[in-house]
């Protein structure tokens, strides 16, 4: 009986949950267009907690975070709500005011632990990584040498990818765990319009560059938000690619297979 109780709750409280999260998403797309020094910083603030939210929430059939089998935007159009308000404000106010709010507080101070590199990376990733950015360069030399503009943007987001892959994975001088986010998710914040335009039409190059980001995201992991979304991102992508490209996305899906 009370297990019934606990599991009809439950079913409640996630109900009610999903009603405030809809209605948080349209009162902070409202709010975007009346930022001011005043609001700035809790409009950034919900935009933030409304992707975590989304996370949250774990995967969703059909929902691969850059894409949706039903052509709607995916998650990612909510991350980069959260640039949108940056960029906006930014123009008008310090970013200060907008990440700190009016007070400007820096919040508490950091913890020396987080510091330091963390666990220890999968070695086996930092010694392969090299030969298959190699062929993901080949990919996009190969397939869009007569798509003009397309090139140079898909070739940006490759070098940037490349650079991340080697803060994370260098023996040399690997990010600090603080970094490790803002390092992963930072590539994400840098993707520029038409490589966005090309992953919610399923352009098979860039779903494939994806998939590479989504390792990155695997190391991520620790959150408990992000558990399980770089498993079933990799299935949907794999999904929507055709046999040829699937070869490519090999190497990410077993790095993520042999982790779980």
């Amino acid at each position: 009986m009370k297990l019934q109780q606990s599991a009809i709750q439950g079913r409640d409280y996630h109900v009610v949950a999903e009603r405030h999260y809809n209605i948080a998403i349209r009162e902070v797309a409202a709010a975007v267009p009346r930022l001011n020094k005043e609001n700035c910083h809790a409009i950034y603030t919900a935009a933030v907690h409304i992707f975590v939210c989304s996370l949250a929430m774990g995967p969703r059939p059909g929902e691969y975070m850059a894409f949706r089998e039903d052509g709607q935007d995916g998650l990612l159009s909510l991350f980069i709500g959260v640039r949108t308000v940056l960029e906006i404000s930014s123009k008008l106010f310090s970013p200060d005011v907008v990440l700190k709010g009016d007070e400007g507080e820096s919040g508490s101070e950091s913890d020396p632990a987080a510091e330091t590199t963390g666990p220890v990376r999968s070695s086996t990733i930092a010694s392969e990584y090299g030969y298959w950015m190699d062929q993901l360069r080949h990919l996009i030399e190969s397939e869009l040498v007569r798509e003009g503009t397309l090139n140079p943007v898909y070739r940006t987001v490759f070098e940037r990818l490349h650079e991340c892959y080697d803060a994370v994975y260098s023996p040399f001088s690997p990010v600090t765990t603080a970094l490790l986010s803002p390092c992963i998710f930072g590539w994400l914040y840098r993707l520029p319009n038409a490589f966005m335009f090309g992953l919610r039409q399923r352009h098979q190059p860039a779903l494939v560059i994806f998939s590479y980001f989504v390792l990155l995201l695997d190391e991520l992991t620790w959150n408990w938000f992000l558990q399980d979304w770089p498993r079933h991102i990799l299935i949907g992508i794999h999904r929507n690619l055709d046999v040829y490209h699937q070869q490519y996305i090999q190497w990410p899906m077993h790095c993520v297979a042999s982790k779980a």
